[in-house]
């Protein structure tokens, strides 16, 4: 647990290097460094001496600083509780790039405290330390050890799958038998744990309440995230490493990754949304939310498409890096022949000279809007093929506007799902064009840039464009703008 100091709260700083029998000590401003034992008597020597010079100063506000080491950090944190002295616990990454900011590339334990104190004395709303109660530390010590006998349950099932010499068989049989017993028992002393304590007891009732989570999830929250309830959704993403980081620079919008975060809630997570998205037969494996639109309960928000003016924030050929982030979405396909010589002749034909991808996408928009007949296929199209005939519904011109746009060097990808014509919905299929960001275009309708009548289900070819079957006769449309 935690709460956020301000900055500029606390003016002394004592740091402690940890290792496991020693505690290199780093005191600012005084500047003085010391070695004591890793025990709490040592440290509560040491933390009381300097509570007491502090005394003596007029608006002396101490700060204890320890890296996070595995457990080896206890006595710091439990005899500054018990002194009341404010505690923060830091992230070994941060401090390495904080004192890359400061210049510091070399590593002894002598430079850690110097620069652990100043990270402490320097940073910004530190997160201070909030001990667990009794209860959510008894919880995460069982988790955590269920877990251990888990993955150990997993390696010897593994091994004897393989085992072919009897007493090797015997021994795995043995000890998974007694894995198993261990536990069953541990999971029975979670759930009565949970069951005895009010607050863990309603937080899970909570928790359970949301398709798909049931008790393992639960118990993984409360022991390994009890900051649930003190945070923002957002910040609770970021935690979890969950929340998708931002890469923009500048006018380009780049493809956005999670990182970091705590793994054992992460991967507890994703089971969790992938049993939701199975039993909850209207949401699993569609692409509702993202880019201009957001699943909001069962209203699907589509905010229509800014006007495209002005230069895109890349010009063609795409720099290397940013052809590695889209190769699948500019790579041929065996439908999408964008590498076939009259494919890559027209589309550099159609792009002209300009470099701006912008512009070559919707020309080629026009070109392939102009230049098809709009009749109803049943055929299972390829850009050749359409490129031959020139005829063809949604799929055709979806299929022959994308081979078009990766032959001139524009990243395209097909989606589909509804469109609105007149006054009902009709299954359609369109493509989208990466100018800095995805955008959404119809070379059926002539459209550059889609109107917000288009309902995106999924992205890809026909495989994926074939799951909307399922939800024919189930849907139920109120457009309410």
């Amino acid at each position: 647990m935690s709460m956020i100091a301000t900055h500029n709260e606390f003016n002394h700083v004592v740091a402690f290097e940890v290792s496991k029998a020693e505690l290199l000590v780093h005191c600012l401003p005084a500047d003085t460094q010391c070695v004591i034992a890793n025990t709490s008597k040592a440290a509560r020597r040491l933390l009381t001496a300097e509570l007491k010079k502090l005394h003596k100063l007029a608006n002396a506000r101490l700060l204890v600083v320890c890296e996070a080491t595995g457990g080896y950090e206890r006595h710091v944190l439990e005899v500054c509780v018990a002194l009341g002295i404010a505690c923060h616990r830091a992230h070994g990454s941060r401090v390495r790039f904080f004192a890359r900011y400061l210049g510091v590339s070399a590593k002894t334990d002598t430079i850690d405290a110097h620069v652990l104190a100043r990270y402490g004395l320097k940073s910004e709303r530190l997160r201070l330390y909030v001990p667990p109660s009794p209860q959510e530390q008894a919880l995460k010590e069982l988790k955590a050890r269920r877990d251990e006998i888990q993955a150990m349950m997993i390696a010897e099932a593994n091994r004897l799958e393989h085992a072919r010499h009897a007493s090797v068989v015997r021994s795995l049989k043995s000890h998974l038998a007694a894995l198993k017993k261990a536990f069953d028992g541990f999971e029975k002393e979670i759930a009565g744990l949970i069951a005895a304590c009010p607050v863990l007891a309603r937080k899970t009732k909570l928790m359970r309440s949301v398709k798909g989570v049931g008790i393992v999830t639960a118990a993984t929250l409360l022991a390994f995230m009890p900051e649930l309830g003190t945070l923002s959704k957002g910040e609770a993403a970021r935690l979890a490493g969950l929340a998708p980081m931002n890469r923009d620079s500048g006018r380009l919008s780049g493809p956005r990754h999670v990182e970091a975060g705590r793994a054992a809630v992460r991967r507890t997570l994703y089971m969790a949304a992938l049993v939701a998205m199975q039993t909850n037969a209207n949401l699993r494996g569609f692409a509702l939310d993202g880019g201009r639109q957001s699943l909001r309960g069962d209203t699907l928000v589509i905010t229509r498409e800014p006007r495209l003016s002005g230069d895109a924030p890349y010009t063609m050929p795409m720099p290397l890096a940013m052809r590695m982030s889209f190769r699948h979405e500019l790579s041929p396909e065996p439908l999408i022949q964008s590498a076939d010589p009259k494919i890559v002749a027209l589309a550099r034909r159609v792009r002209g000279d300009t470099r701006d991808p912008l512009v070559a996408a919707r020309r080629i928009n026009e070109w392939v809007h102009d230049s098809l007949e709009k009749t109803v296929a049943v055929t299972i199209p390829s850009a050749i093929q359409v490129l031959a005939s020139r005829k063809g519904d949604c799929n055709e011109h979806t299929q022959l506007f994308i081979a078009l746009s990766r032959a001139a060097g524009v990243p395209a990808r097909a989606a589909a799902g509804l469109a609105r014509v007149g006054n009902k919905f009709y299954y359609h299929a369109w493509p989208e064009v990466f100018v800095g960001r995805w955008v959404a275009v119809d070379p059926t309708f002539g459209q550059f840039p889609a109107d917000a009548e288009h309902l995106r289900f999924v992205y890809g070819g026909l495989a994926r464009q074939a799951e909307l079957l399922r939800l024919m006769g189930t849907l139920k449309i109120d457009v309410l703008n």
